[in-house]
């Protein structure tokens, strides 16, 4: 999607305010169009939660990389590419907020 691109090249440029901006606005596309637990939607999520740990709101970018392994978890199963790639972001965000140890159990 046009938004998710857009909030890429934003977070790129280090512009993590628009990059989120664009990234909120995929999820709201994406839960409108496909469904809140389709695997885009959390693809969405995903982008959202990288942007907040960006700016360093770890605790909210947490929640939503959990809830994007949820759908991943809940569609696609546990062995699934996507659902690795979930628990990575996961992972990363608990790092980042200095969490070594939980993000040794999530990975």
């Amino acid at each position: 999607g046009s938004h998710i691109d857009l909030g890429q090249v934003y977070l790129q440029k280090r512009k993590y305010d628009q990059a989120l901006t664009e990234f909120r606005k995929a999820k709201v596309i994406r839960e409108s169009f496909l469904s809140p637990n389709h695997p885009e939607t959390a693809v969405a999520y995903n982008a959202v939660g990288l942007a907040l740990s960006r700016k360093g709101e770890h605790e909210a970018a947490l929640v939503e990389h959990r809830r994007a392994l949820e759908i991943y978890e809940s569609v696609l199963g546990q062995s699934h590419p996507k659902t690795a790639t979930g628990y990575q972001y996961l992972a990363d965000a608990l790092l980042a907020q200095g969490n070594k140890d939980e993000s040794l159990i999530e990975h």
